[in-house]
């Protein structure tokens, strides 16, 4: 898979969350052990393809206006197991320190889904979600690449599918 490919890869794991995050990107850095890559182009990749999900997930909620982007919101809270009070409250902070929530919850599993969708719901900055998320998606990509490489260079024998568990 080429960089375009892992940024096309990236882009679907966020708008279609089947596998995590953390085990596609650690299965990224047991291939780039293997010499598939090189780390740049994984990181830049990686970070374009999330940045790319998150700003589709963001026009989404935009366009469907602030009922429809609710309805979404709770709809993707319930299917990720978070509780709709708790997925409120963060909406609130949300409206108050979009920055900081941007960067932070790129951090988070599962979490990490929902920030562009809040963004769109209140119509936030979209140049500030994306510098703040680009922040957070490259702290969160390079640690997990840097695990999955890690072990394929010093636990050869692990199989992978462990590795990303």
């Amino acid at each position: 898979m080429a960089p375009l490919g892992l940024a096309g890869a990236a882009v679907v794991e966020r708008l279609v969350p089947v596998l995590p995050s953390c085990d596609f990107l650690v299965a990224v850095g047991i291939g780039m052990a293997g010499g598939l890559w090189p780390a740049p182009a994984i990181v830049l990749s990686v970070t374009e393809g999330t940045l790319l999900g998150c700003l589709a997930g963001y026009g989404v909620a935009a366009a469907l206006g602030r009922a429809g982007a609710t309805l979404l919101l709770h709809r993707s809270a319930r299917f990720l197991g978070l509780s709709l009070t708790w997925l409120d409250r963060w909406i609130e902070h949300y409206r108050h320190h979009q920055e900081r929530i941007s960067f932070g919850v790129q951090l988070t599993p599962t979490v990490r889904l929902l920030s562009p969708l809040m963004a769109g719901l209140l119509q936030a900055n979209p140049r500030r979600l994306l510098l703040a998320s680009a922040a957070g998606v490259d702290v969160w990509s390079t640690v997990f690449i840097g695990l999955g490489h890690a072990a394929a260079v010093h636990l050869p024998e692990t199989n992978a599918s462990v590795l990303a568990i």
